[in-house]
């Protein structure tokens, strides 16, 4: 992506040098929808390594002291870390 944002920028030069501000201004558009489109990229790989922690951090306290939560609150920890894969979903 941002390969292809350097080749944007030149192209919006040379609009600009053919004073085509119409087209310059479609790509420069184009630009801030990409960058926002790779800030929501690190947002979620930020959230999906929150809940791969959790994860881990819940298997590991199972598992030392799984014979005394039981059941039941493993399958709270387990709703509650579902109920967070809501905020994945992409923006459109």
């Amino acid at each position: 992506i941002q390969r292809e944002e350097k080749s944007v920028q030149k192209a919006i030069r040379d609009a600009a040098k053919r004073n085509d501000m119409g087209s310059a201004k479609a790509l420069a558009k184009e630009i801030v929808r990409s960058r926002q489109t790779v800030e929501r990229l690190y947002q979620n790989k930020a959230q999906l390594n929150s809940i791969s922690m959790h994860l881990g951090e819940s298997v590991g306290r199972n598992g030392t002291c799984g014979h005394l939560s039981g059941v039941p609150g493993q399958t709270f920890t387990i709703l509650l870390l579902g109920s967070q894969f809501q905020f994945l979903r992409p923006r459109v």
